[in-house]
């Protein structure tokens, strides 16, 4: 299939993206491509210093407007996607400064997501 006609899923599902693919998609508001990025990124170890740079970006995003499924919002998914790539929950937090309720909500999410 011509790499310039596929659809997103379609370059997700067959690796044909790249990394700016990627960061683009992480701009996205659309929850299922969030989280199926999100989900891509780890179990690839994706770990370039754009794609660690771009979630941190995007960990701001605790506002209603961002909401990707209850309580959980973008930012929620960027955190946790960060703490499975390794980087200690405590390094997120220096940088981003966050209640105790929202630090255990990036806890829960990040512990019952199914990706690892």
């Amino acid at each position: 299939m011509n790499k310039k006609r596929m659809n997103i899923n379609q370059k997700l599902d067959s690796g044909a993206y790249t990394e700016d693919d990627l960061i683009e998609y992480l701009d996205s508001n659309a929850p299922i491509l969030l989280y199926k990025v999100a989900k891509l990124i780890v179990l690839n170890s994706i770990k370039t210093d754009k794609i660690i740079k771009k979630l941190y970006d995007i960990s701001n995003k605790l506002e209603m407007e961002y909401s990707i499924l209850g309580y959980y919002k973008i930012g929620h998914l960027a955190m946790s996607t960060l703490i499975k790539l390794g980087i200690s929950s405590d390094d997120i937090f220096a940088k981003i400064v966050l209640d105790e309720f929202e630090k255990e909500t990036v806890i829960n999410f990040e512990r019952d997501s199914d990706w690892n």
